[in-house]
């Protein structure tokens, strides 16, 4: 079969910024991937690639033309002070079968039963409104980022079925 090779013009991404979702502390890292991703097509095409933002200090968009290096280590230091994963990690456990009480409960009992230096904190219960109106209720559990996998587990063990656990969801919503 005979090959087809298009011309390919000028590759531009408009705003770039945003595809950052406030709501996902990952979301400055999944950026540059994909513009990195969109700067070695257009390489691959040799097509012009214009990468146009209304905020170029924007850490991601920096780092296009600059070193990944200081991204990663901006990232880093923001997520350690922020409390978000690597530095810790997050448990977020569900439910739209308990009450408030029952949450507050199943907190405590984390609490007693987890040493001081595995949990950091536990946020919640926190009344969230699902689908169709079903009451949802959440408590997320912030783990110190090197705990090891197996003490994640033993806490994951102790958490009734009824409770969906996510490890570092991507959104806390």
């Amino acid at each position: 079969a005979p090959t087809l090779h298009r011309r390919v013009g000028t590759i531009a991404v408009l705003h770039a910024e945003r595809f950052v979702r406030g709501d996902d502390f990952r979301g400055n890292e999944r950026l540059l991937q994909a513009l990195r991703s969109v700067v070695a097509w257009a390489r691959t095409w040799d097509a012009p690639c214009i990468i146009q933002s209304g905020t170029p200090d924007h850490p991601a968009i920096r780092a296009i033309a600059g070193p990944l290096t200081t991204f990663y280590r901006e990232e880093l230091e923001e997520r350690r002070a922020l409390g978000y994963p690597p530095a810790t990690h997050r448990l977020v456990l569900t439910s739209t079968d308990h009450e408030a009480h029952t949450a507050g409960v199943a907190r405590r009992d984390l609490l007693r039963s987890e040493k001081p230096d595995t949990i950091t904190n536990i946020d919640g219960p926190l009344a969230l409104h699902g689908p169709r109106g079903t009451a949802t209720t959440q408590l997320i559990v912030r783990i110190i980022g090197s705990a090891p996998l197996d003490a994640i587990a033993d806490i994951t063990r102790r958490i009734s079925p009824q409770w969906s656990i996510d490890l570092n969801p991507v959104t806390l919503v």
